[in-house]
């Protein structure tokens, strides 16, 4: 029953509480997906562009609206959509080649590049003034991440077929006792999720800003959702060192090398600002639009003038004017009444990439105070060529809720640029639900579910009774390098014993010893560690016996404050050259 509301809720939930959806295919006369479409709201300057299969999600409040369908050598579209507040409308278009003359092109944009010229020169001689008007801010941020894989198209494919993404995310920890012995394929989340096409990560972040570039984040929740955990893992070596075991728990997000939109220096492309650092993009940084030497490495066109909000909106193309430089091509859109820049959709010249195919960047901006405009609304796009697989990521930003300028409390920017709160692994689905902005397609939802379903029976009795099987299995080369021992996972509990080859002091102090050594330790449920070790010794050639005992407790994990006493009286070598 529970499990039963709990997909009626996720399921139901973004159609209720977000904006109405609309979402197609566009594809060409050959029924091919077309990647990077322009899809835009007419007399706005909302829009989002298609993905490599030539996929579209866009969200809007119930209203009539005209989308508007665009890419260079392709006719422009248009169709009128109705959207309707919690019912998702599927548009599929397609598109034909353009049969314009490019003399004819170029005629009718000569009118119109003067002016676009113009209007960016205003923006240049303002852009100083904006950047000096944010000294800092705070503002909360969500992320949703994901990363798709396909088949690269051959000819006379239709749509690209999307296919299993396991490598694109480490795998879960297994146990390397028997793996052998692991069973069914529930085992492993890679395993289980083969048939899903996409790897996911949220967060939820609050976000501080101090000028010119420093960045300070609290991590409030993070799921990736193709993640595990695991307790108690375990691992042969062949060093038969001795020591004490990491007793603090690691709190960390995988750093995944195809998720380049991962934190807030990584998604500060200021345009603002002359040059955008991005080494993991171009080995040159990237000129902006609005730079200073704008006019020497790009044209200008304007297509149309908006009426939004009770001013003029310009909407300009953005051209290189080389195509092995760092630049940019694409829309900007200016705000005629302050030069404000209040959206963009660009992208970077391909051949300056060093790991992607394509990397485009939408931003759309608000006064979140007076004459001061900042991001709401982020989204990145890129493919990378991996074999014979696409890599498609996608990173969606939204930002709200704007402290400009205000007093930055003590130690708030340190050393420390991104601090993960204690419960910021654990937030459960009812908190993802309230805290997401921005709405989620259907094999999201359905990824999300499975994934969620799939933890629920990690954490219940019958895997970690599977998991205490493996572990408590004992066979003679196990014994032999491992030692043996026995857990429960849901008690807690851990004891085992050294294995037989360490058993053998063959040259210690005093000639011959037989050695039997073990530990046992516990973890409560508040996160405090009970820790015991030991071990008796036997030497022929004194006829003595030697032993020493260990004691420790964690009694404050959240500092990992930790007392731990041993005492005894052993044998011990001075070096390893002994």
């Amino acid at each position: 029953m529970r499990k039963f509301l709990f997909l009626i809720t996720l399921f139901s939930f973004p159609f209720i509480s977000f904006a109405g959806i609309v979402k197609g295919t566009i594809t060409d006369s050959d029924g091919k997906g077309i990647p990077y479409v322009v899809v835009g709201v007419k007399k706005s300057t909302y829009g989002v562009n298609s993905n490599l299969a030539g996929g579209y999600f866009i969200e809007l409040p119930p209203g009539n609206y005209v989308f508007v369908f665009s890419q260079i050598g392709l006719v422009e579209q248009e169709r009128s959509v109705v959207i309707i507040d919690g019912k998702p409308l599927i548009l599929n278009v397609q598109m034909e080649t353009s049969l314009m003359e490019l003399s004819t092109f170029e005629v009718k944009a000569i009118g119109n590049r003067d002016k676009g010229k113009e209007i960016m020169h205003h923006v240049i001689d303002a852009r100083d003034d904006y950047s000096a008007r944010v000294i800092n801010y705070k503002c909360n941020t969500y992320q949703k991440s994901s990363l798709e894989k396909f088949v690269i198209r051959k000819k006379g494919d239709t749509i690209q077929t999307p296919v299993v993404v396991s490598n694109i995310l480490p795998s879960p920890i297994k146990d390397s006792t028997n793996t052998k012995k692991r069973g069914k394929k529930g085992d492993n989340l890679d395993a289980v999720l083969k048939d899903q096409r996409l790897n996911l990560i949220e967060s939820v972040t609050e976000t501080h800003f101090l000028s010119p570039n420093t960045f300070k984040e609290n991590i409030l929740a993070y799921h990736d959702y193709s993640d595990k955990k695991s307790s108690f893992g375990q691992g042969a070596s062949g060093s038969f060192d001795y020591g004490e075991h990491e007793i603090a728990p690691v709190q960390y997000s995988v750093e995944n090398p195809y998720l380049f939109i991962s934190d807030a220096p990584s998604m500060d492309f200021d345009f603002y600002k002359n040059t955008i650092s991005a080494p993991f993009l171009s080995v040159r940084p990237l000129l902006s639009p609005a730079a200073k030497t704008a006019f020497l490495n790009y044209k200008f066109d304007l297509l149309d003038s908006i009426e939004q909000n009770g001013t003029t909106v310009y909407k300009i193309s953005v051209s290189p004017l080389f195509r092995s430089d760092a630049l940019f091509s694409g829309l900007i859109f200016v705000q005629k009444n302050n030069w404000a820049i209040v959206s963009v959709n660009l992208c970077v010249n391909p051949d300056v990439l060093i790991y992607c195919k394509e990397f485009c960047v939408i931003i759309d901006y608000t006064e979140v105070d007076s004459a001061i405009f900042l991001p709401t609304r982020r989204e990145f796009m890129y493919t990378i060529h991996e074999g014979k697989y696409n890599i498609v990521g996608n990173s969606r930003v939204e930002q709200s809720d704007y402290v400009v300028n205000g007093v930055i409390p003590p130690k708030t920017f340190t050393d420390e640029v991104k601090h993960f709160n204690d419960d910021a692994f654990n937030q459960d689905s009812a908190y993802w639900i309230a805290h997401r902005t921005i709405s989620l397609d259907d094999k999201e939802l359905t990824y999300i579910h499975e994934a969620d379903s799939l933890n629920q029976y990690y954490e219940s009795p019958a895997y970690l009774f599977r998991r205490d099987s493996i572990y408590n299995h004992l066979d003679a080369w196990s014994f032999l390098l491992n030692g043996f021992g026995h857990r429960s996972l849901a008690k807690g509990t851990r004891w085992g014993m050294d294995p037989l080859i360490a058993q053998f002091i063959l040259y210690g102090p005093g000639g011959y010893r037989h050695r039997l050594a073990g530990d046992f330790d516990k973890d409560f449920k508040d996160g405090m560690l009970l820790e015991t070790d030991g071990e008796i010794s036997y030497g022929f050639l004194n006829e003595d016996i030697r032993a020493k005992v260990g004691v420790g407790l964690t009694y404050y994990p959240l500092k990992f404050v930790r007392t731990f006493v041993r005492f005894g009286d052993t044998y011990e070598m001075v070096n390893n050259y002994a």
